[in-house]
C-alpha cells in the first residue's frame, strides 16, 4: 500500500467516525428538544420546538444518506461496515421517533403528565450516554463500553415506566384520549428500545475491533 493509499484510508476512517459523532449529537439534540417541549407551558414555544424537531429529523436523514454513500464508495472502514450501517440506522430511528413523539403531542394536544416527563428525562440521560459512547468508540473502547451499558440500563427503567403508563390508562374514560396517549407512550418506549440496541451494538463493535 502506498503512502497515498494509507493517507486516504485514514481520511476515510475519520470521515466515518465524524459522521457517527454528528448523528449521535443529533440524538442528544432531539432529546433536549423533547425535554424543552414537555416542560414548556407556552404554546408558541412548543410550536417552535416542534419546528426544531422537524429540522433535526431532516438533517438526520441527510446524514444517513451521506453515511450510506460513504459505505458504497469505500472498501476499508474503521469498523465492520454492517455495524456502521446498523448503528447509523438505529440512531436515525431514534431521531425519527423523537420527532414523531413531539408531533403527536402537538397534534393530539396531550396534557403533559409526570409519566411523560419522567420518560423524557430518561431518554435524555440515555441519549447522553450513547453520545459519550460513540464519541470515544475509536479512542477509548473501555469507556465506550461503560457508557453503552448505561444506555442499555436506561431501557430497563423505561420499560418499567412504560408498563406503569399503560396501566394508568385504565383510569381514563375517554377512549380517544387513551389511544392518543398510548401512541405517545409507545413511541417513547420504541426510542428507548432502539437506544438499548445501539448500546449493544457499541459493545459488539468494541469486542470485534479491540477484544
Amino acid at each position: 500500500m502506498s503512502w497515498k493509499d494509507i493517507f486516504m484510508t485514514a481520511k476515510t476512517s475519520e470521515a466515518f467516525i465524524a459522521q457517527l459523532h454528528d448523528q449521535a449529537s443529533l440524538v442528544v439534540q432531539m432529546s433536549n428538544i423533547l425535554i424543552a417541549y414537555v416542560t414548556s407551558t407556552d404554546d408558541s414555544q412548543r410550536t417552535a420546538k416542534a419546528a426544531e424537531a422537524a429540522a433535526i429529523e431532516s438533517l438526520a436523514t441527510s446524514q444517513r444518506r451521506h453515511i450510506l454513500s460513504l459505505l458504497n464508495q469505500t472498501f476499508v472502514t474503521p469498523f465492520d461496515r454492517e455495524d456502521i450501517n446498523d448503528l447509523s440506522q438505529i440512531m436515525e430511528d431514534m431521531i425519527n421517533y423523537g420527532d414523531i413523539t413531539i408531533r403527536e403531542l402537538e397534534l393530539y394536544q396531550i396534557a403533559i403528565n409526570p409519566l411523560i416527563l419522567d420518560m423524557a428525562h430518561h431518554l435524555q440521560n440515555g441519549s447522553q450516554d450513547l453520545y459519550q459512547a460513540v464519541q470515544v468508540l475509536s479512542s477509548d473502547p473501555l469507556q465506550a463500553q461503560q457508557h453503552a451499558l448505561s444506555a442499555m440500563t436506561m431501557q430497563n427503567d423505561m420499560a418499567d415506566l412504560y408498563r406503569h403508563a399503560i396501566l394508568s390508562l385504565g383510569n381514563e374514560t375517554d377512549m380517544h384520549a387513551i389511544i392518543k396517549r398510548r401512541e405517545v407512550y409507545r413511541h417513547m418506549q420504541n426510542t428507548a428500545e432502539r437506544m438499548a440496541t445501539a448500546g449493544s451494538l457499541v459493545l459488539r463493535i468494541t469486542v470485534k475491533k479491540y477484544g
